[in-house]
């Protein structure tokens, strides 16, 4: 039955794509979000509470973890300069509000969103079990990643120590712990900065504006610099990173065979909410 369920589903890819994981509709769910959002803060301004819709901000992909590449870093030059880390994002500023009737005009608020897009329990619902669907690929894909990593475990070892990072005696290789398993000392991201606030009209006096900040960029340590680097240096001499690219489109299959019928129950559903939601956001773009 699953098999039934992904060969229908292959006919509705996005036009230009045919990577099995692209049955994931980000771009619905991405759509649906930034209407509900919009519609959102158009109650809020209705209601007498405009000041939100002044700081709104584009919406954030939902899944871009399902675009990356599974094991990074990918390339020397990105292992000198990030390590094992990366940088947390910028965060937009935000109203805080403690005013009882806002609570209330906000629930409100979410509720006629959601109706104008088809319905506040269908569109809390098909967001839910969306979200929690695209933190299983993600997690699934990952466990298969490491389990791949896991079967060439003696090449890519052998590999490492070359490099100087031997395994301790009695210790067992662990793809998903190697910084742990060979002692090698964590960066930090630097401490939040602040962006510069926004300006926001008539702010009344039991609202509280929090500013944001800006990217933190992520340091790493020396020692976990140079560990990057052989990590990057073995995954291509060893040819595991070649055979996990290979590889990854019947890993990705598997998966999506795995959750074959809540694909088929929920993408019609985020179908009908995206189409409303680009026709909410049409006359706006």
């Amino acid at each position: 039955m699953a098999d039934e369920h992904t060969d229908n589903e292959m006919s509705e890819l996005p036009p230009g794509k045919d990577e099995p994981f692209d049955l994931f509709r980000d771009d619905h769910l991405a759509a649906v979000e930034r209407a509900a959002g919009t519609l959102y803060l158009d109650c809020l301004a209705d209601e007498g509470y405009p000041q939100e819709r002044a700081l709104a901000q584009g919406a954030e992909p939902t899944f871009a973890a399902l675009d990356e590449p599974p094991l990074q870093p990918t390339t020397v030059a990105e292992a000198r300069r990030h390590g094992l880390g990366g940088p947390v994002p910028a965060q937009s500023a935000k109203i805080v509000r403690t005013d009882p009737a806002f609570q209330r005009v906000a629930e409100s608020c979410l509720g006629t969103a959601g109706d104008r897009l088809g319905g506040a329990a269908e569109v809390s619902e098909v967001r839910d079990r969306y979200g929690r669907l695209g933190n299983e690929l993600v997690k699934a894909r990952g466990e298969a990643v490491q389990q791949l990593v896991g079967r060439s475990t003696g090449a890519f070892a052998g590999c490492l120590a070359e490099h100087g990072f031997r395994l301790p005696d009695g210790e067992t290789f662990d793809p998903s712990a190697t910084a742990d398993l060979f002692g090698v000392p964590l960066g930090a991201n630097e401490p939040p900065r602040r962006a510069d606030p926004p300006r926001v009209r008539e702010l009344p006096a039991d609202a509280e504006l929090v500013p944001g900040t800006r990217e933190q960029d992520y340091v790493p340590t020396d020692r976990e610099r140079r560990y990057a680097v052989a990590l990057v240096t073995c995954l291509r001499s060893t040819g595991l990173l070649t055979q996990v690219e290979d590889e990854l489109p019947a890993l990705q299959q598997q998966i999506v065979q795995e959750h074959a019928a809540e694909l088929a129950d929920l993408n019609p559903r985020l179908q009908a909410l995206a189409d409303r939601a680009r026709a909410v956001l049409a006359p706006r773009s």
